[in-house]
């Protein structure tokens, strides 16, 4: 514990310190990239011996860092020019130490986890693109991730993610797909409590289980854990829409928005199905169509301008926006729209689906 919080406290902003000892293990089993060798600073009170320091590239910590790679986070595209480096890249400074002991098992664990945060962010790049093939393409890269590293709670609220999506957008007719999602909500939560993102997956299971109490409950405990970020919020609000509250939840919308106002494409799509459902079809205009180009491939901004468009009369524009959310999801029905589709009231469902159905939906 008191070298491992000298090198803490000697690491830089996104950067980690690790012994020499540590970092000739890791490097036997793992490349390391490129290697820099600055000063060689002391570490008070501890016997002296040669120890480096590892600074892991902002490009890697940086994806990864809490809340960025959240489903609900991720909005815009990859740059498809951007290609991910193939392995991380490592500074390594020389210092004094003195007297440490470093475990075998220790040193295996760190390479591991090291190993499956690179998965972490390679998975990333596919998730965004918001597409049925890359979710796939990320699911089986975060498998990967959680198989490397079991006790990585972000590995497995990521892999949950995927599995939510594919259900939700009727990706998966296998009736076992939210529950898998579930089961690795509850998994994180277990590793890591005090993690927002873990609460905000489950609350969100909640509310396509239909459970919308239990839901309310995830969300406020993840805006509990960190009340500035956004996406909790957005995931109350969203909770709320489908109970039957859409104007409370356009107003917690509109406050998700002045936390996080670079306007990711979630959240305005999610304050333009409050609008939409208290009748205030122009607002609900106007953010939907701000979203679009945030990104193209999101279904639920489609969806809801479909509706949107069927109940003001314009059944051009409703076909037109049906016509992407079957190209996102060729399998989409009016038979699982109305089994998965969370509204509580059955009133607000039927019209709902009255509108798909308007806008060409079988």
């Amino acid at each position: 514990m008191n070298v491992a919080s000298r090198l803490q406290a000697l690491a830089e902003p996104d950067t980690i310190c690790l012994s020499q000892v540590v970092y000739q293990e890791v490097e036997k089993k793992l490349s390391l990239g490129t290697v820099v060798s600055p000063e060689r600073p002391k570490l008070k009170n501890i016997a002296q011996r040669r120890t480096v320091q590892v600074a892991v590239g902002l490009l890697m910590l940086g994806l990864v860092s809490a809340g960025t790679l959240l489903a609900r986070n991720l909005d815009f595209p990859a740059p498809l020019g951007l290609p991910l480096p193939d392995k991380p890249a490592i500074a390594v400074s020389p210092f004094v130490n003195m007297s440490e002991d470093l475990k075998p098992s220790f040193q295996r664990s760190f390479t591991a986890h090291l190993k499956s945060y690179v998965y972490v962010v390679r998975g990333g790049w596919y998730f965004v693109r918001w597409t049925q093939k890359a979710n796939a393409q990320a699911q089986q890269i975060w498998e990967r991730a959680t198989e490397l590293d079991p006790q990585f709670a972000l590995a497995h609220i990521l892999l949950g993610w995927t599995y939510f999506v594919e259900w939700v957008w009727q990706w998966s007719q296998d009736p076992q797909t939210l529950e898998r999602a579930l089961t690795l909500a509850r998994r994180a939560i277990a590793l890591d409590d005090a993690s927002p993102l873990a609460h905000q997956l489950l609350a969100g299971v909640y509310l396509f289980k239909m459970q919308h109490e239990q839901a309310l409950v995830e969300a406020e405990r993840a805006i509990a854990l960190d009340p500035n970020d956004a996406h909790s919020y957005e995931m109350l609000a969203d909770i709320l829409t489908f109970a039957g509250r859409p104007e409370e939840a356009s107003g917690i919308l509109e406050k998700a928005l002045r936390l996080d106002p670079t306007f990711p494409a979630f959240l305005l799509a999610d304050l333009g199905l409050a609008y939409q459902l208290t009748g205030r079809y122009e607002e609900a205009l106007a953010v939907l169509k701000k979203a679009l180009p945030l990104n193209p491939n999101l279904l639920p901004t489609h969806e809801i301008l479909a509706v949107t468009y069927a109940e003001l009369g314009l059944e051009e524009e409703a076909r037109a926006e049906l016509a992407e959310v079957l190209r996102l999801s060729p399998s989409i029905s009016l038979e699982v729209r109305r089994l998965r589709l969370p509204f509580k009231d059955p009133a607000v469902l039927e019209r709902w689906l009255a509108a798909l159905r308007k806008a060409g939906l079988k």
